[in-house]
């Protein structure tokens, strides 16, 4: 499968997924004068069923025809694409995409944050999930002095703050590890296959962490407590009750100025990020051993900026001093 064909199925889902019921022939006409149709191709007459299967086949949905009603293409469980996260992202991000390339006026309206690249590699990463087959990937992390190559058995993709990551179990162990798309140079197919472990899903997998990193041995499960205040400014209360940090967040004590908040996680550096991103407005309660880890950041924060801090406390006083 080419990657223009996987951006033609995307557009096609994409397309009746919005219409709630669209009749071939305007399909095939939409597609003809598509901004996202640089190749200038059409959907042929015989080849439409193909497509059809194929974008089953790949996003798990099933499409309907309706011969009562000029035999329209509609979703019949398109409350689904709004249960896959992944796919409902991957199916939102590309009609906004083609909403602007449709419409130039949109162009310079809208704002995105810029995503790291890797999305040429999206159609390997769907193949090599469909039939289990084991990559080859050439990648460069982080601090890494060269490249270096590892056959991975693909368990799944996670998106995690726009950025891409593959998940799965690496040829050098057997424990499951997470590689960011965007540090990989090059990904092969190849002609191994794989068993996936039986009843396998993401989102267990992901139950009890944030973010990516999985290291219950340094971060066990444990019910974090947390405080938020609603300040003149910032009102994180709110923002914690529209935006949860987690599935499992509970809102257990409500006040005035504040709430606390509960989790249940394993409590990575992903998680301390989070916290620490939220200022003084969040604070973590309890258990003391996350919150003196949380402290030893917030510690090396003050002495970085010390010597500003002492400049600051000299001003409020002399500002105090003329009162």
């Amino acid at each position: 499968m080419g990657k223009n064909h996987f951006k033609k199925y995307i557009w096609m889902l994409d397309t009746i997924y919005r219409s709630g019921g669209i009749r071939k022939e305007d399909i095939i006409r939409k597609w003809e004068k598509s901004a996202m149709n640089d190749e200038g191709t059409t959907i042929a007459e015989r080849t439409f069923r193909e497509n059809i299967v194929a974008i089953e086949t790949i996003f798990d949905v099933s499409i309907g025809c309706n011969a009562s009603n000029g035999y329209t293409y509609y979703i019949e469980n398109s409350e689904e694409l709004s249960k896959g996260r992944v796919k409902n992202w991957l199916l939102t991000s590309f009609s906004i995409n083609n909403m602007m390339a449709e419409s130039k006026q949109l162009v310079n309206r809208i704002h995105f944050e810029r995503i790291p690249c890797g999305n040429e590699h999206l159609t390997t990463l769907v193949q090599a999930i469909k039939e289990n087959v084991c990559l080859k990937i050439t990648r460069q992390g982080f601090g890494d002095d060269a490249p270096s190559v590892t056959i991975l058995k693909l368990y799944g993709i996670k998106v995690f703050k726009q950025r891409w990551y593959l998940v799965g179990v690496p040829h050098y162990c057997e424990k499951i590890k997470t590689f960011a798309l965007d540090r990989i140079h090059q990904i092969e197919l190849t002609k191994e296959h794989f068993d996936m472990p039986e009843g396998f899903d993401l989102d267990t997998l992901y139950h009890n962490h944030y973010g990516i990193i999985m290291d219950l041995e340094e971060h066990p499960i444990d019910t974090i407590r947390i405080k938020a205040k609603n300040t003149k400014d910032y009102h994180q209360v709110d923002y914690l009750r529209t935006l949860p940090l987690h599935h499992s967040q509970k809102e257990v004590e409500r006040h005035n100025e504040y709430s606390i908040f509960e989790v249940k996680l394993s409590p990575s550096y992903d998680f301390i990020q989070e916290i620490l991103s939220k200022g003084e407005e969040v604070e973590i309660l309890s258990p003391e051993w996350f919150r003196e880890e949380v402290a030893s950041y917030a510690r090396s924060l003050y002495n970085m900026y010390k010597d500003s801090i002492a400049n600051l406390d000299k001003r409020d006083a002399e500002e105090k001093s003329k009162e």
